[in-house]
């Protein structure tokens, strides 16, 4: 055989940049002919040549043996002329020996020799050959067989496989890859005949998609409502309850975070309506969890509790241990983190700082990446609220880690206003910057529920910095989120810190600010919400103090203290026993 002209062959194919796939390679006419020229000199080599390149740019011996027909002396004879025309490499002896093309033009120039109708048939039987001879590299990479059968015009079994690649790269956290894979089987249903057979199979791999989806575009999306549209419309075809279920789910979690909270309200009812229905313990842990979060964020905290320790009450860890991969994040932990934060709310302080703790330690054990960030990153509000910066730091540099790593763009967003704050607290200038820049990161994700305390946590920054004019604006902005979507949760906090704010500004505005902290007290009230009730009856009673109404001051603090039985040691209630004691003397 000729060996003329075979590095500089290779050489030329080598300066050009390949960033397309094979199948859409557009190779320039003059190396295209010096190529097809050379593949056509090989001669009988020719098919074995045109199998490998069909193959991939790697193939292994074992494989090629398995897939052409012919005489074990005549193929090894065919790969050494291979070898030695300079187009592939081999790696080890055979029969362990793998060839790589030494350019993915070359392979392009062999794959294309073929004509379609030989081409089909031959991915037709790699794809075949796989499946019944190399059972665990089919384990291994189903995305394999899902581009054989899909260039073998073989749309069913392509569909089949990649899915499984796609659940297989979920399960690793390889969404990214995973929600690509899905995009190729949803793209080849299609081909499929119409019909409820097809339309089963996508309503499964759209729920399927949920949860890598939500991790990589975030809760409140478009593609998550496009989605799980979708999946509910094409549920109400089946009987199953479980589908629709989880459609209803994927809606129920678009709309909460998008802040449309009656809308969330009434999907999260539906939920716990067909969980019981069913009498399913899979179902209720969710529905359970997914109406207590609404709650909270509805103001509504006793009744988020009630539901909230229902669901812990409920979550078996061996049992919905892969409710994490099936909905994105674990039910038993997030029950716990909401938990925690309603019940300091409530006045319940060591018993929220002890379910944090669980949270944290039950992340770390479930490994799994996106629940691991969520409960950072939510837990470092918490803490937050705690008034504790230092704890906050460690919460939020190790969620942005986890979600820098997995391209977790909302988790990074979150946790990128916490650390904000937890800086500013700290003394470092760029803080509020940070906080700022994390809020608009959120925002860009379609999130807006929590905004309306992420933008209470700039307001007091303010505060402290006497910059009270952006102080207020904030507040406003705040409250008229809390207005449209009915985000009552923080809402007693947003009118302590505008009467804070306001009595910072002027003197003048003690009247307003006066009624600011009564309506705080009313709100905190009306929610059994004893903390925010606490801050605002301290900010109120340091006002009185000033105006020497010492009575009043002392009377509307002592009521409020006095029903506390735990949390002594907590920021705030170390500070209304200051004051307390300061009206005494």
């Amino acid at each position: 055989m000729q060996e003329t002209n075979s590095s500089s062959l290779v050489e030329e194919a080598h300066s050009y940049t390949v960033k397309d796939t094979l199948k859409e390679m557009s190779i320039p006419e003059s190396l295209q002919a010096s190529l097809m020229e050379r593949v056509d000199r090989l001669g009988l080599v020719k098919e074995i040549v045109q199998t490998g390149a069909a193959i991939g740019r790697e193939f292994t011996y074992d494989l090629l043996r398995a897939t052409v027909d012919a005489p074990d002396s005549q193929l090894r004879n065919a790969l050494d002329l291979f070898v030695a025309s300079g187009l592939v490499s081999q790696d080890g002896e055979i029969p362990a020996a793998k060839y790589l093309f030494k350019h993915a033009l070359v392979q392009e120039a062999a794959y294309s020799t073929l004509l379609k109708k030989p081409r089909q048939l031959l991915h037709a039987r790699i794809a075949k050959t796989l499946e019944s001879g190399f059972a665990e590299r089919v384990k291994a990479e189903p995305e394999l067989l899902a581009y054989h059968y899909e260039q073998a015009a073989l749309p069913s079994p392509a569909v089949d496989y990649w899915h499984l690649a796609a659940r297989r790269a979920a399960e690793r956290s390889a969404n990214i890859e995973a929600l690509n894979h899905f995009h190729k089987a949803l793209q080849l249903l299609k081909d499929l005949p119409q019909g409820l057979e097809r339309n089963t199979l996508e309503l499964e791999l759209l729920i399927a998609r949920g949860a890598p989806l939500l991790s990589i575009k975030g809760y409140a999306s478009d593609e998550m409502e496009q989605n799980y549209s979708r999946a509910k419309d094409l549920s109400q075809e089946i009987s199953d309850p479980v589908p629709k279920f989880r459609a209803i789910w994927g809606l129920w979690v678009c709309r909460l975070v998008r802040g449309q909270l009656a809308e969330a309200r009434g999907l999260a009812e539906s939920l716990l309506a067909l969980a019981n229905r069913e009498q399913s313990s899979d179902l209720c842990v969710e529905a359970h969890r997914n109406l207590g979060t609404t709650y909270f964020w509805l103001g509504r905290f006793e009744e988020a509790r009630t539901h909230l320790l229902t669901a812990r009450a409920l979550y078996d860890r061996n049992q919905h241990r892969s409710h994490a991969l099936l909905y994105g994040q674990d039910p038993g932990i997030t029950a716990r983190i909401y938990l925690a934060r309603t019940l300091w709310v409530l006045g319940e302080v060591e018993q929220a700082e002890t379910l944090a703790l669980e949270a944290i330690g039950m992340a770390r054990e479930l490994d799994h990446p996106f629940t691991l960030a969520f409960t950072l990153a939510f837990l470092s509000w918490v803490y937050s609220t705690f008034r504790n910066a230092n704890r906050t730091l460690e919460l939020t540099d190790e969620a942005i880690a986890v979600s820098t790593r997995y391209s977790f763009e909302l988790g990074l967003a979150w946790a990128t206003a916490s650390r904000g704050w937890a800086l500013a607290e700290n003394g470092q200038a760029e803080g509020v910057e940070r906080l700022i820049s994390g809020l608009s990161a959120t925002r860009a994700t379609g999130a807006s529920v929590n905004n309306t305390a992420t933008l209470a946590l700039l307001a007091e920054l303010y505060l402290q910095k006497k910059r009270f004019s952006e102080g207020l604006a904030t507040i406003e902005d705040a409250q008229k989120i809390a207005l449209t979507q009915g985000e009552r949760f923080w809402q007693a906090e947003l009118f302590r810190l505008k009467g804070e704010l306001l009595l910072g500004q002027s003197d003048r505005s003690l009247k307003e600010a006066e009624q600011c902290f009564c309506k705080a007290l009313e709100i905190a009230r009306d929610q059994h919400a004893k903390m925010l009730e606490l801050r605002a009856a301290t900010s109120l009673a340091k006002l009185w103090t000033s105006l020497n109404r010492l009575d009043d001051a002392k009377s509307i603090l002592n009521l409020v203290y006095a029903s506390f039985t735990e949390g002594f040691g907590s920021p705030d209630l170390i500070e209304a026993k200051t004051i307390l004691e300061q009206l005494v003397e």
